[in-house]
């Protein structure tokens, strides 16, 4: 990526916030395709968590960085790349 969008879009990150909030990290998965990603995810998304995604989409639309599928959501924790197997 041009490193004047990659600032961009950092300046624009930075600048969004958001009130602490629990986490739980109660489901496993994987992403198949060329990555295999074995990941950790929560079964209900926090309100909080989904209303700082929406300010962050919002934010960088606004600052004329493009978000791919923005409808597309899923907080995970990557805990392995490559795996064969889950």
């Amino acid at each position: 990526q041009p490193a004047a969008l990659i600032e961009r879009a950092s300046r624009t990150a930075d600048a969004v916030d958001g009130p602490a909030f629990a986490l739980r990290l109660d489901r496993i998965g994987h992403f198949g395709g060329r990555t295999r990603v074995l990941w950790l995810g929560p079964s209900a998304v926090p309100g909080e968590l989904a209303a700082l995604r929406t300010r962050l989409v919002g934010a960088l639309q606004d600052a004329g960085v493009a978000v791919d599928r923005p409808a597309d959501f899923a907080p995970h924790l990557t805990i392995a790349r490559g795996v064969i197997r889950p």
